[in-house]
């Protein structure tokens, strides 16, 4: 299993209820049922994550033979992959102008030193918060956090210069300039009162989930890349096996170094910032499980699927033509998984709501990166055809099918949280009359009469 793999982020697709759903606080109006054959524009096009995806392999390519740190170099990786997509949206589709950004066409506040300097205490006090928070927890004290931490203490200079202009220029340009940094900065200083309990609570979600996600990601890109360019191309024409191996990796890497770009990529300039964390205890447990270090507990002790070591390769080895297509089709599923993520953009997180996808891969469904990833789970470990007898096969299956279960719950939760956005129930409607099961159901449904 590569890198990602075993951070064990699948992610699936969920058929959504015909029914009315009163208990999520809202049912489907008259107006909205007659809108349901439009699907809501999408928070961000596909052209910008393809034109990203382009960006990506032109970097990758590149910095192969440049002698610099590994962590620099992922740097690179990394803000070559987002310059492309940030001159896509900004310039070609104009997103700071989005009702959603909460921005003005032109300066919208006098200037405020005050404000300006609170929220520049509020974000340096936020910062400072999540760097005590590492050195506190062991877990960030190993070797696996070198590069993240490594490339922190490199940008950190650069992030010092250029925060006082950001938050400078947003401010003038902010419809609602007194927000969350604002009032924490003023507490802090003691000029003001304890932030309103409501944003002091979202700000923490929304940077809990940026400290954990982010160097986690980070460290498996910086591991993912070294990889990818040790690898010698020469050596894999005519050896599936080889060529197979190079490209699981390499569709996994795009996905991590898209996430990375999400988690770093937070700007309400680009309206890329968080709308809101996701609330529950129950959405944070399902998530956070899915991800070291806490799935090394879960899987290894409790969903350990993989007990008898066979795999798909050992089922069709002898058999050139289903082994070519069997791992064909493993790819597949992954590159549909990692174009899923590709269709964020620079909005790419788990937890958050940071607009609602409704392109590519989510024109058809509403979690076409879980259903394959879970697909390709049982394609790989095929623990239906235990080598160790029928009841091995049946074991093996049920705990995988328990941790597709992980998977339903959390595309569950994260449906309930972005239910809140009236645009994702326009989209959910869309799916259950015009996606790719309902399309289905529609072919199949007269052949049954």
């Amino acid at each position: 299993m590569n890198i990602h793999e075993r951070t064990n982020t699948p992610r699936r697709r969920q058929a959504a209820k015909n029914a009315v759903r009163s208990g999520d606080g809202y049912a489907q109006s008259p107006e909205a049922a007659r809108a349901s054959a439009k699907r809501p524009a999408s928070a961000t096009r596909l052209l910008t994550g393809l034109t990203g995806l382009v960006a990506a392999v032109a970097a990758i390519v590149a910095l192969k033979r440049l002698d610099l740190p590994l962590h620099e170099k992922t740097l690179l990786t990394i803000f070559c992959t987002a310059a492309a997509m940030i001159v896509v949206d900004f310039v070609a589709y104009r997103t700071w102008t989005n009702p959603s950004a909460g921005m003005a066409l032109r300066a919208a506040n006098a200037w405020s030193v005050e404000r300006i300097v609170s929220k520049l205490v509020g974000f340096w006090a936020t910062i400072g918060a999540v760097a005590v928070a590492y050195s506190i927890f062991p877990e960030y004290h190993g070797g696996f956090y070198a590069e993240p931490l490594a490339a922190a203490r490199l940008m950190l200079p650069w992030l010092l210069l250029a925060s006082p202009f950001y938050i400078a220029y947003v401010d003038r340009r902010q419809a609602e300039p007194e927000d969350i940094y604002a009032e924490l900065g003023r507490f802090l200083t003691a000029r003001g009162p304890l932030p309103r309990r409501e944003l002091l609570g979202q700000h923490a979600r929304a940077w809990l989930v940026k400290g954990f996600f982010l160097p986690l990601m980070f460290a498996y890109l910086a591991t993912g890349l070294h990889d990818v360019w040790a690898v010698d191309v020469t050596k894999l024409w005519g050896n599936f096996g080889a060529l197979y191996e190079a490209s699981y990796d390499a569709i996994f890497l795009i996905d991590l170094l898209f996430a990375v770009v999400g988690y770093l990529f937070t700007f309400r300039l680009l309206d890329t910032h968080i709308r809101s964390a996701e609330p529950t205890v129950a959405g944070w447990v399902v998530c956070l499980i899915c991800y070291q270090p806490f799935w090394s507990i879960i899987g290894s002790n409790y969903l350990q699927y993989e007990q008898d070591k066979f795999y798909w390769g050992g089922l069709t080895a002898g058999h050139p033509v289903i082994y070519v297509a069997w791992g064909s089709l493993i790819l597949a599923a992954s590159a549909i998984y990692a174009v899923s993520t590709v269709a964020f953009g620079l909005r790419f997180s788990n937890l958050t709501h940071r607009g609602i996808i409704t392109s590519g891969p989510y024109r058809w469904t509403k979690h076409p990166a879980y259903f394959f990833k879970c697909l390709s789970f049982w394609l790989i470990s095929i623990p239906f055809l235990s080598n160790q007898g029928i009841e091995a096969a049946l074991a093996q299956s049920a705990l995988l099918i328990l941790g597709n279960a992980i998977y339903v719950a959390r595309a569950y939760t994260e449906e309930k949280h972005l239910s809140r956005d009236p645009v994702y129930r326009e989209y959910q409607q869309f799916i259950r009359e015009h996606g790719a099961v309902a399309r289905l159901v529609k072919l199949v449904k007269p052949a049954l009469r």
